[in-house]
């Protein structure tokens, strides 16, 4: 695996899915996606289960971990070489991963 995209978010239901559709339409194909979503009270988790990419792992944590916890959280599950990290609300650029 060439790039882990590590997606940390929190009650981001209205940018989630756009940030999402910006990872997923990459044109460099060897890559995860793993979205941490930090105890959303939203429609964050539903928006991120309703994808069925099967790039994308998602992990919901039952208390709220905080930034920092939730980052080293997802680099613990990651497997890629390098890694990318943006937030809920952030989107890639098609060609990023290929740059």
């Amino acid at each position: 695996m060439r790039f882990s995209i590590i997606i940390v978010t929190y009650n981001q239901e209205t940018t989630i899915s756009k940030t999402i559709d910006s990872c997923i339409n990459q044109d460099f194909n060897d890559y995860e996606i793993i979205i941490c979503d930090d105890c959303s009270l939203d429609l964050t988790g539903e928006l991120v289960r309703s994808f069925t990419n099967s790039k994308i792992k998602y992990f919901r944590h039952e208390l709220n971990l905080g930034e920092y916890e939730n980052r080293t959280f997802g680099i613990q599950k990651s497997v890629g070489e390098y890694i990318i990290f943006i937030d809920g609300e952030d989107l890639l650029y098609q060609n990023a991963l290929s740059h």
